[in-house]
């Protein structure tokens, strides 16, 4: 009965409580709230694209537990909860507000994965910057970086957890 109706028989307050409930409806599902504009700016789109619905995470982190750097650390699968918790880091605007400093040395590093899509994230503390790694609409590799200095314990305490045991600097 409803697909032979038309707005003007059910009346604009009838429509209007119908997407008031639609919206609300909506809102209450599991979605991530979309990036703050200067997140969304850095990210990029397809960096948006995979942190927004990831199935996959993998972490690694430069420094052994005795202190010593790592060049090329494996990679070990971490619960999807850090990407979550990563997505939610990168997409708050106060996270890139405040300035970095000194040289980029690397302290661990991301790899989210949607599907056959992937990015990297490179985070060093002793700078309090971000490098995202990730492909451009043309299909080719792009590496940018941004200052995170508004995420430094956020980014410090994900790493304790993440990679429990290990030094995190």
């Amino acid at each position: 009965m409803l697909g032979r109706m038309s707005p003007r028989t059910l009346g604009s307050a009838t429509v209007a409580t119908l997407i008031a409930v639609m919206t609300l409806a909506g809102g209450c599902a599991t979605a991530p709230k979309d990036p703050d504009k200067p997140a969304q700016e850095f990210l990029g789109m397809h960096a948006v694209n995979v942190l927004a619905d990831p199935d996959k995470i993998e972490g690694w982190n430069y420094n052994a537990p005795d202190g010593t750097s790592y060049s090329d650390p494996a990679a070990k699968p971490l619960d999807l909860s850090f990407a979550k918790e990563l997505r939610a880091i990168l997409y708050d605007g106060d996270t890139y507000a405040k300035r970095g400093h000194g040289s980029f040395s690397r302290s661990f590093g991301f790899r989210i994965h949607r599907g056959a899509q992937t990015i990297e994230v490179i985070v060093s503390l002793a700078n309090d910057s971000i490098l995202i790694k990730t492909m451009a609409p043309t299909g080719l590799p792009v590496t940018t970086s941004a200052s995170a200095g508004g995420a430094h314990a956020k980014l410090a305490n994900l790493a304790k957890r993440a990679f429990p045991g290990q030094d995190v600097r």
